[in-house]
């Protein structure tokens, strides 16, 4: 009998929070663009503190923050009209990222990347760009951030 109670309290429990969570948690349009610019403003200050001199160092700038950016927008959850925007962006922002740490190992090995390799870099960064647009997420665009590296 205790078995019964506890499985039907477990099974309960399951549809309370299933029922909490959901599109209930998404944030307003205005509060997902503040949040998101938000994160983009910290990963920015969180990588000006990478030390370093060179190129070497550079790299390690651009990695944190294109990470730290990341992570920051990947915590949130778009309200429904922005998700496939959202979508979009996020996907391009993991490509751009995962390229930047691939980029970095080539550089700190041989002082530089191909010209290939920046033309890639800088298609992504200008998807990227476009996909922050679109959102609402100003802070996020790198040619913004450009001027502060």
């Amino acid at each position: 009998m205790h078995r019964t109670m506890a499985g039907a309290l477990v099974v309960m429990l399951a549809l309370v929070l299933a029922s909490c969570g959901g599109s209930g948690d998404a944030l307003s349009k205005a509060d997902f663009v503040k949040q998101a610019n938000a994160a983009c403003a910290t990963a920015r200050k969180d990588a000006e503190k990478t030390r370093g001199k060179g190129i070497a160092a550079f790299a390690d700038k651009v990695e944190a923050y294109q990470r730290g950016k990341l992570k920051g927008v990947e915590a949130l959850e778009p309200p429904d009209e922005l998700k496939t925007r959202f979508a979009a962006y996020k996907n391009t922002l993991t490509q751009r990222t995962n390229l930047i740490a691939h980029l970095v190992t080539i550089v700190k090995a041989r002082g530089r990347v191909s010209k290939q390799d920046e033309k890639t870099v800088s298609a992504l960064q200008i998807k990227e760009d476009e996909g922050a647009t679109a959102l609402g997420l100003t802070v996020c665009r790198e040619s913004r951030a450009s001027a502060a590296h």
